[in-house]
């Protein structure tokens, strides 16, 4: 692959069949922190300002892809394509967004080990205009989220205590 200098931390195919790949700090390569292959070559996605990491991609199925990482993005750690450009989602983080998934209603959840100024949160929820605490008590960070039969599954290290004392659990909303 040419056009990097870092390594890729997230790669998606789109019910499309587009190719995503998001990765590190790029600071030497032709290409930014995102890109998407189109048969032939590489096209950039444009800056995120990502001087640290694009840790997650996703699409919701009506075309809209999302990335999510520990770049600071104006003042969230979310962002939209808008087909030729990112769009800030405003959730407000302090640290990264590791995962991403969207349910049959189109709402966005994003986990990671983040949290704001007004909320202690490692799972949100984005309803297309706002975020939302969904009250989970994580110990350190959510690093998986999925819906699946109408439930949300997030794992991570939750305050769940194993006999072992580790705090790795999976919570189902």
């Amino acid at each position: 692959m040419t056009g990097w200098d870092h390594w890729a931390n997230a790669v998606y195919v789109d019910e499309n069949g587009n190719l995503y790949v998001g990765g590190g700090a790029f600071t030497g390569g032709t290409l930014g922190a995102m890109a998407q292959w189109n048969g032939s070559g590489w096209s950039d996605l444009g800056d995120l300002n990502s001087y640290e990491q694009v840790y997650t991609i996703w699409s919701d199925g009506n075309g809209n892809l999302y990335a999510g990482g520990g770049f600071d993005f104006q003042s969230g750690y979310v962002v939209k394509w808008n087909g030729s450009g990112w769009e800030d989602l405003g959730l407000g983080a302090n640290d990264m967004v590791t995962t991403l998934c969207t349910d049959a209603d189109g709402n966005l959840y994003a986990g990671g080990q983040f949290y704001n100024d007004e909320n202690h949160f490692y799972v949100a929820k984005w309803d297309g205009s706002s975020w939302s605490d969904m009250g989970l008590n994580a110990y350190s960070g959510i690093w998986a989220v999925v819906y699946s039969d109408n439930h949300l599954y997030v794992g991570g290290d939750l305050s769940f205590e194993l006999n072992d004392g580790h705090y790795i659990a999976v919570y189902k909303f």
